[in-house]
């Protein structure tokens, strides 16, 4: 069991870490069930980034489909029973995972000499829009190493 409300920028209350709002649990052994994600939070290997919904959901790619009635008008949905669901958790201070998303991140393109930055990976859209409706002020994001990244997740310290 490994204690990272502290690394997320939370504060224990009642068994629950409150980051901004937003409830989540306090230690990795309740997180995202059978992945690497703990595992990857306790060796540095994932960035955590608090952000406000609005700036969380930037990250995320929304999902769109065409609208009947005009086929060449895309339109941003969201299931609004999950919302709903979220929601109610925010509310009582149950805890959820955070959103997370994965990619490469800071890696170097050899042709072009710049950093880059890419997610190919994400799971938590509407948690964050629930996290907005429900007036949260931060939301932890976990940014997961993609494996086809080479070494990884580079921090500009690390990169050198």
């Amino acid at each position: 069991m490994t204690n990272i409300c502290k690394l997320l920028g939370g504060k224990e209350e009642n068994g629950v870490c409150d980051v901004g709002g937003f409830p989540t649990f306090i230690d990795t052994d309740d997180w995202y069930g059978e992945t690497s994600v703990p595992e990857q939070i306790k060796s540095g290997d994932a960035i955590i980034l608090n952000a406000s919904p609005d700036d969380a959901k930037k990250f995320f790619p929304p999902n769109v489909a065409f609208k009947k009635e005009d086929p060449d008008t895309l339109f941003e949905y969201y299931y609004e029973d999950s919302i709903d669901t979220l929601m109610t958790r925010i509310k009582d201070k149950k805890p959820i995972n955070p959103p997370f998303l994965i990619g490469c991140i800071n890696i170097r393109n050899k042709r072009t000499g710049y950093n880059q930055t890419w997610f190919d990976g994400h799971e938590g859209r509407h948690r964050i829009e629930a996290a907005r409706r429900a007036g949260c002020e931060k939301i932890p994001i976990i940014l997961i190493r993609n494996e086809r990244c080479g070494d990884g997740i580079r921090r500009e310290d690390k990169d050198g």
